[in-house]
């Protein structure tokens, strides 16, 4: 077993330059709260011979839809022991474990999230002196010599005398945690807990381990530990790319002698050149175990992907790589995390790189060959493609079905459907203020369109959030008041009442306008008056930013009586066939009908005729005629007129004339008479 060398001045400089690029830099910028998703990729020449000659094509913009919000938050304002660099995010159950970043007592942040609206410190587990955890892993262990949940936390050196390596608690009662162990190892950046049957594991990732020694274990990235009985952690076996697969390691500039062969990244015969971009690497930065336990998945910097078999975790056995090929014009590499979905056959890798044009972005590989990933899409937000003053690279990864959960520094929270590997397209976020450094969710792939759904974030200025996820608009419904007419038309001024419902992140505010004015902010009912037809248009947003699709309805009012005029006959009608005729209109509504009175009978319905023939009686009669508008509104009219068919009448058909002619003969005939008994008198009386 090798001993660490003693570095030359300039490699020491370099390793100090190159982890600046391991962690993240404190950035003091705030995220652009406007920002927008860029659309993805789908790679057109995969990696063929290690030879890349064809950038692929990029995908068209999308806009960012944010649909996660704010549940809770537990930050340095209410938190003394938060008032340090937030870390690495993990969780089980109601309680989540956040690491810490920079030289500090505040190991681990245990969390309560029973309530998520009010998220409280429930214990801190003290780091080792001048030591920091970047990472936190929980796992249910059921082994022989323990039964309960399991936390391993790294921790890395910050100064001369601080522990490197891991250590174990029993958090079974997250409130009391007890420590069981220690194990010693150079500086662990990053780790990965599981359990298999009855047994369980820890995975170190030491960058450069091989090429500066583990602290006294064999000369690895990797280190696999037996963690079966957590009070007695065993290395159970130690692997590397260099030694393990025939591949390059190290970086440029590691020439110092005393340094292992080949540490400074030269490719063995035969092997393709992996050290490239502005910070040239091969090193292992994470790992990441497949749900079964069978394969780990190694985040190794510029070689890229690399999976490793440890279905028997004392022999592990090298599978295949994939290295990343230019994307977004970027051929930088720098793979920081990497995530298994589908069982395995894709693999989502996220490169973190600080040097613009493009930051670190996401890609994804389809692994379903083993021995060869090939990267089929990528995914970049639009600020991450272009130079700011903040670094909007990605950084970790956490998969739900076929959604990603991406942290991005200043760019916050990414949701990411790749339900389409080849075009995956960026669904949901959340900008937040400051850098997030991780993020995990509680809930699977049943759960994405429910409302118990929670993504946890860790921000690194900032601490704790509980984020909802929301997917649907909010509902709103609408009661219209005032008096309801026929045919849906009302017969006064009205209003109308609004109320929206979403069960997620709630109601922020409800939108209307009226006959297509402007919109306006719904906040008391809404009077709607003025005869004829409005158009009422209303929706409500969430406080995920998501708008409902506004709905419209018409409102029809008519509070006026149709006109109704010009009802004859009036006067002397002297035909017993009597046309009754009128004329009528409503201008909003319209008229549907008119009805009939005569002489107190039963109606008669005309429909729209505005005329009616009636036979009469010789008589005085009384006809009345009812209008209706479609709204229900009435108008009456009514007429007196006598009907007189006589002949002999002085008011009948020939006004008078046959009785002046029947007196005047009765007249001529009595005078006739008279005269002629005048003269026979006269007759009789002479001698």
């Amino acid at each position: 077993m090798r001993r660490g060398p003693r570095l030359a001045p300039a490699v020491a400089a370099a390793l100090v330059v190159g982890l600046l690029f391991l962690v993240p830099g404190f950035h003091g910028g705030t995220g652009d709260r406007a920002g927008v998703g860029y659309g993805v990729q789908a790679i057109q020449a995969p990696l063929r011979d290690f030879v890349h000659d064809e950038a692929p094509s990029q995908g068209v913009p999308a806009s960012l839809i944010e649909e996660l919000y704010v549940v809770g938050h537990l930050g340095p304002e209410e938190e003394v022991d938060f008032r340090v660099t937030t870390a690495d995010i993990w969780a089980y159950g109601d309680y989540a474990y956040l690491g810490t970043f920079g030289c500090s007592i505040q190991g681990v942040r245990v969390v309560d999230i029973s309530d998520p609206t009010t998220p409280k410190l429930a214990t801190t587990i003290p780091a080792p002196a001048v030591s920091r955890v970047s990472d936190v892993k929980v796992a249910r262990v059921s082994t022989p010599s323990f039964d309960g949940v399991l936390m391993a936390h790294s921790a890395e050196s910050c100064d001369m005398g601080g522990f490197s390596g891991f250590r174990l608690y029993d958090v079974t009662d997250p409130t009391n945690p007890g420590f069981l162990s220690s194990f010693a190892a150079e500086d662990v950046h990053n780790l990965y807990l599981y359990a298999v049957e009855d047994r369980a594991y820890v995975l170190l990732a030491i960058p450069l381990g091989e090429v500066f020694g583990t602290g006294g274990h064999p000369f690895s990235d990797l280190l696999i530990v037996n963690v079966t009985d957590p009070t007695d952690p065993r290395l159970e076996s130690a692997w590397t790319i260099g030694r393990d697969a025939g591949l390059a390691f190290g970086a440029p500039g590691f020439t110092d002698p005393n340094l292992p062969a080949g540490s400074d990244c030269t490719p063995p015969p035969g092997t393709p050149i992996l050290c490239r971009g502005n910070f040239p690497a091969v090193y292992l930065h994470d790992v990441w175990v497949r749900e079964d336990g069978q394969v780990a998945y190694l985040s190794y910097w510029d070689a890229g992907l690399v999976l490793v078999d440890i279905s028997v975790p004392a022999t592990p056995v090298f599978l295949g790589y994939g290295q990343e090929p230019p994307t977004f014009g970027s051929d930088e590499g720098n793979a920081h995390a990497a995530v298994p979905a589908r069982g395995g056959d894709l693999v989502l890798v996220a490169d973190e790189d600080f040097q613009a044009e493009p930051y670190g972005f996401l890609r994804i590989f389809d692994t379903s060959d083993s021995s060869n990933p090939v990267q089929i899409g990528a995914y970049a937000t639009e600020k991450s493609l272009v130079n700011t003053p903040e670094s909007a690279s990605i950084h970790n990864i956490y998969v739900v079905g076929d959604v990603a959960f991406l942290s991005w520094y200043e760019e916050g929270i990414r949701v990411v459907d790749f339900s389409d590997p080849t075009q995956p397209e960026e669904i949901a976020g959340f900008l937040g203020s400051g850098p997030f450094w991780g993020v995990y969710v509680l809930g699977g792939p049943e759960q994405l369109d429910g409302e118990e759904l929670l993504v946890l974030g860790s921000d690194m200025t900032l601490g704790f959030h509980a984020l909802g996820y929301d997917r649907s608009p909010p509902a709103t419904s609408r009661t219209l008041g005032g008096e309801l007419g026929e045919n849906d038309w009302y017969l006064s001024d009205m209003t109308v009442t609004l109320s929206a419902n979403d069960a997620r992140s709630g109601v922020a505010s409800i939108g209307y306008r009226l006959d297509g004015a402007v919109w306006l902010n719904y906040t008391t009912p809404v009077l709607v008056e003025g005869d004829g037809v409005h158009t009422f248009e209303f929706f409500a947003v969430d406080k995920a930013g998501h708008s409902e699709v506004p709905q419209s309805f018409m409102i029809a009012i008519d509070t006026s009586s149709p006109d109704l005029e010009g009802l004859l006959p009036e006067g002397i009608v002297t035909r017993s066939e009597v046309l009754v005729t009128w004329t009528g209109q409503d201008v909003t509504s319209g008229v549907v009908r008119y009805e009939v009175h005569v002489d107190g009978e039963p109606p008669q319905d005309v429909g729209l005729q505005d005329s009616i023939s009636l036979s009469l009686a010789d008589g005085v009669h009384e006809v009345r005629v009812v209008a209706f508008d479609a709204a229900g509104n009435t108008a009456e009219a009514e007429t007196r007129f006598s009907v007189d068919t006589n002949v002999f009448s002085l008011t009948g058909p020939y006004g008078g004339i046959p009785l002046f002619g029947l007196l005047g003969g009765i007249a001529a005939a009595v005078s006739a008479a008279l005269f002629w008994i005048v003269m026979r008198r006269r007759q009789a009386g002479r001698p």
